[in-house]
């Protein structure tokens, strides 16, 4: 379930910061903001259109940089999606995780100041 999964690791951002070094931080805290935009709207459009392929990629994606990021419950989001996507569920099942999804676009964009 992912309300086990905690909203944010500190150690995981605190190695991103330390692996990258606090000057390349805020170029890569921007590109998260602009991934976490079009990635979400990307994935509801493709979730509408039945693109099981593209919900997948995106999914995928975004997984992989919000875990990158320490945001584990986004990307544990991610990772239902991109899972449903690659078996090609029922779309009405997968769009029970929109709101899941919407909510954790919203508190990472919160926790990192994007709002």
């Amino acid at each position: 379930m992912i309300d086990d999964v905690p909203l944010l690791d500190s150690a995981v951002l605190s190695q991103l910061r330390t692996d990258v070094g606090a000057d390349a931080m805020p170029m890569l805290m921007d590109a998260l903001r602009r991934e976490l935009s079009t990635s979400s709207a990307t994935i509801m459009s493709a979730i509408e259109a039945a693109d099981y392929a593209l919900l997948e990629t995106t999914a995928h994606a975004l997984k992989s940089s919000s875990a990158s990021f320490g945001a584990m419950q986004l990307s544990a989001v991610c990772l239902k999606l991109e899972l449903a996507g690659n078996a090609h569920d029922d779309t009405e099942e997968i769009k029970k995780l929109l709101p899941v999804l919407d909510q954790a676009v919203s508190e990472v964009s919160g926790i990192f100041g994007f709002r």
